[in-house]
């Protein structure tokens, strides 16, 4: 037989140094107990200066005073080298996870029978588009590039789609590690049977501080467990019930930490709450126990990944009529380089204002506009605002943007907490869709859904619920929308949904998160899928007249408040729109 021994534990806890030697104190081995010394120095064996004897104290006590009173060594001897393994061995680590039974961990690994409950119902967006659009004249849904052994360290238009692609992957297995570390275990839940579905109320841990991070309609595991009359986990029989329900969460109350799942499949029966004694009619309410795991909704990460290929096909289509045009390019950058020409001509480079997310993405010299001569910001100063409290530097910025002096690439307002960076967006959004004729139409984003209704709000001051529209995804609780907001929303049997064709049409701004901007991708209403069937349409119908020479896009302009929050691949779902 063999034995061994279990390395310290080593501690998080707080080291206490000496201020005066730059020693560490606290905690430390209790010392040996040392004959008192008075303060000159002599030695006084059990007894005071004045004879008196001295109480004894117990050696607990004596421990207790050597742990909490630092004694300087004497002088010219040196003190001993610290020893922080040893020191620390005997402590806590505030780090370490929560012990669980091995008996309860099992019952995770274990195979059952799988119970789902069905999502909410999800908008149609085959049927939405059939409804509105000739589905013939759409342009081909572009197809993904698997990211095999991608380079992380350049990126470039050729990478791009498998850059990201890979960091998103990335990015879900980090997630599901870190949602496997919420799982509980032997969790105390509330069953509840009604007239709808049956419902299971559970309390969270750090779902207040969205650790895990939970919304409507997420999937959430339970597997309900088996306990004997004393309370302790059955050892003699199966340990659990043997069904696996896939839940789904239908209220988050984070002030609480309450969640409130939806579980179908579950009868009296399966959970085992009646006992053939038990006459009829039976409680609705029973104190059952669960193994809960929460689970990476994959519907958070779809939208980025659909919206790659789209990017990647457009800044292919550029690189293209930018590799045939590379001649204009440089007699367009010549020009600007020596004659100072702040705009190109129509003729030098026909794919400058055209090829706009490469702009956005990989702007170069030939999309800026070089500014060549002072503006005198004083003139534009007293123009009519809707908020005649913007300052100097704010008026610039709306100015700025209005006028477009810039060039094709994007304009970032940056600034610390509080300097009115939302006023002055709300400030331009108001003045491109009032006053510019080609900003008849404005998408406003922002990477969360309080930050959404923040802009919303601010803009609903100004305009009417025919030309403001908050869009919101079905999923989502009306319960988290402002009250004053919700007559801008559009809902369907107390769901939100995407208003009809028409009516989406007429808004004048749209306001919604990064990630819900992907309702409009996949209904087809993005101003590349809108502009391709207005013109061929315009072909059918007139084949003997030209095409425009100027594209009418529907989304004349795009903004995004707290775009420095949001992940470049959540932006892109409304860049591409």
């Amino acid at each position: 037989m063999s034995f061994f021994t279990l390395p310290p534990k080593q501690s998080k806890a707080l080291r206490i140094v000496n201020p005066e030697t730059g020693q560490d104190t606290l905690p430390g081995p209790t010392p040996k107990p040392t004959t008192p010394t008075n303060i000159v120095g002599q030695t006084v064996k059990g007894k005071f200066k004045d004879g008196a004897p001295k109480p004894k104290k117990s050696a607990k006590a004596k421990a207790k005073l050597a742990q909490v009173l630092w004694v300087p060594p004497p002088p010219g001897e040196t003190p001993p080298a610290f020893d922080a393994d040893e020191q620390y061995a005997r402590g806590f680590d505030v780090y370490a996870p929560p012990f669980v039974p091995a008996a309860l961990k099992q019952i995770n690994e274990y195979a059952g029978t799988a119970v789902d409950t069905f999502p909410k119902t999800p908008i149609d967006y085959l049927q939405y588009i059939s409804g509105i659009l000739p589905t013939s004249l759409l342009p081909a849904l572009p197809r993904p590039k698997v990211a095999d052994n991608p380079s992380l360290q350049n990126l470039s238009p050729q990478c791009y789609e498998k850059y990201f692609r890979s960091l998103i992957e990335v990015e879900l297995g980090y997630q599901r590690k870190e949602n496997a570390s919420y799982s509980l275990y032997g969790h105390t839940g509330i069953l509840k049977f009604g007239d709808n579905e049956p419902t299971v109320t559970i309390t969270v841990p750090g779902l207040r501080e969205n650790t895990p991070n939970v919304q409507v309609d997420d999937e959430v595991q339970l597997r309900q467990l088996r306990f004997d009359y004393g309370g302790h986990l059955e050892s003699n029989f199966f340990p659990w019930t043997g069904y696996i329900y896939n839940a789904r969460v239908s209220a988050v109350v984070r002030a609480t930490e309450t969640l409130v799942l939806r579980v179908g499949g579950i009868t009296y029966h399966t959970a085992e709450v009646v006992t053939p004694t038990m006459i009829p009619p039976w409680p609705t309410e029973f104190v059952v126990k669960f193994n809960i795991m929460f689970f990476v909704p994959m519907v958070r990460y779809t939208p980025m990944m659909d919206v790659l290929p789209h990017m990647t096909e457009s800044l292919d289509l550029a690189e293209h009529v930018l590799r045939n045009d590379f001649d204009a390019l440089d007699s367009f950058i010549d020009e600007v380089t020596k004659n100072g020409s702040t705009k190109p001509k129509p003729d030098d480079l026909s794919t400058t204002n055209v090829y706009w997310k490469q702009s956005m993405l990989f702007p170069t010299e030939a999309d800026c506009s070089s500014q060549t001569n002072m503006v005198n910001w004083l003139e534009h100063y007293n123009s009519s605002r809707f908020d005649e409290s913007l300052n100097y530097e704010q008026r610039i910025a709306v100015d700025s943007v209005l006028c477009q002096n810039y060039g094709t690439m994007p304009y970032l307002i940056s600034g610390p907490p509080g300097t009115g960076k939302t006023k002055t967006m709300i400030e331009i959004a108001l003045q491109l869709a009032r006053n510019v004729p080609d900003c008849s139409h404005i998408l406003v984003c922002a990477p969360s859904e309080p930050a959404a209704d923040t802009l919303a709000d601010r803009l609903s001051k100004s305009m009417n619920r025919n030309e403001l529209l908050r869009l919101n995804r079905p999923t989502r609780d009306s319960r988290e929308v402002l009250s004053n907001l919700l007559p801008y929303c559009y809902m369907q049997n107390d769901v939100f949904a995407l208003p009809p064709f028409a009516q989406l049409m007429s808004y004048r701004i749209v306001v919604t998160s990064c990630r819900d901007a992907s309702m409009l991708m996949y209904a087809r209403l993005t101003n590349s899928d809108l502009y391709t069937v207005s013109s061929t349409l315009h072909q059918q119908i007139h084949p003997t007249l030209p095409r425009p020479t100027k594209a009418r896009l529907h989304w004349g302009a795009l903004l995004i408040d707290e775009a420095a929050q949001a992940m470049e691949p959540e932006a892109l779902i409304p860049l591409h729109v």
